[in-house]
């Protein structure tokens, strides 16, 4: 099965949303609370220790057609070590924490990850092999609402 990648979409009716992935019979899994830290990396390359309440994980992206390919994913048994370790060598661009919830759609080959993050805003991802603005539309989110940028990068709410 080829790899996810990430289309992601600021969510103006975060309500709104919700109500419609109830409609569409989503299946909603438990809402993570996710402490991320983004470290320097070069221009379209993302890498993210983020730690939820399940445990850690280093995360590569790089990003792709106005989206992001997963270009790996390793579990951390030591996040302290870890971060002091990457701090280090790449050093900390900055830290978010933010609410993550996946919604599986029946009938549907995509899956949408709501975040929340506080002064930022609210954001939908949608998670497949090729996302589509198509994809977007059918839960009623318009191509003029996507972000292209790491979450870190998206200036905060005035």
């Amino acid at each position: 099965m080829a790899a996810n990648k990430e289309l992601k979409m600021r969510v103006v009716d975060l309500e709104g949303l919700q109500r419609r992935l109830s409609a569409m019979g989503a299946q909603v899994s438990e809402t993570l609370h996710v402490q991320c830290a983004y470290f320097l990396q070069p221009a379209g390359q993302v890498l993210k220790l983020s730690t939820d309440q399940h445990g850690s994980t280093l995360t590569h992206l790089q990003a792709s057609n106005g989206g992001f390919d997963l270009l790996r994913t390793e579990a951390v048994a030591d996040p302290a070590a870890r971060t002091e370790e990457l701090d280090a060598t790449f050093g900390r661009k900055s830290t978010l924490t933010k609410n993550e919830t996946l919604h599986t759609l029946p009938g549907r080959d995509y899956t949408v990850l709501l975040v929340q993050i506080p002064q930022v805003g609210d954001f939908a991802v949608i998670l497949h092999p090729h996302p589509t603005v198509e994809m977007a539309a059918d839960l009623g989110l318009s191509e003029a609402e996507v972000i292209s940028v790491p979450f870190d990068e998206i200036p905060a709410l005035g």
